[in-house]
């Protein structure tokens, strides 16, 4: 349940960091920092919840979330700069 929901977690975390730098200003540096760490960290939170409750780890557990941020760094940092990816998005949006 916890992967299925990883998609829209982002959403609701930045609304939060949102809100708090709104009442305190002086978290405005850090806040895209507490962000991109708060969705990495996610991930992995089922992987501490079975070493802690049943002693191990599951697969699923663990690579799933290393596939899925290696999947995220690899749409960032290779498709995303592409010419073809650029070219496809403005056919999309025309």
């Amino acid at each position: 349940m916890l992967l299925a929901l990883l998609g829209l977690a982002g959403v609701p975390l930045v609304h939060l960091v949102g809100t708090l730098v709104h009442h305190w200003p002086g978290l405005q540096g850090p806040g895209p920092i507490v962000i991109g760490i708060s969705l990495m960290a996610l991930p992995f939170s089922s992987a501490i919840y079975d070493r802690i409750a049943k002693g191990r780890i599951h697969p699923v557990s663990l690579w799933a979330p290393i596939l899925l941020l290696v999947w995220h760094t690899a749409t960032v940092v290779i498709v995303g700069p592409s010419d073809a990816w650029r070219k496809f998005a403005a056919w999309v949006v025309q």
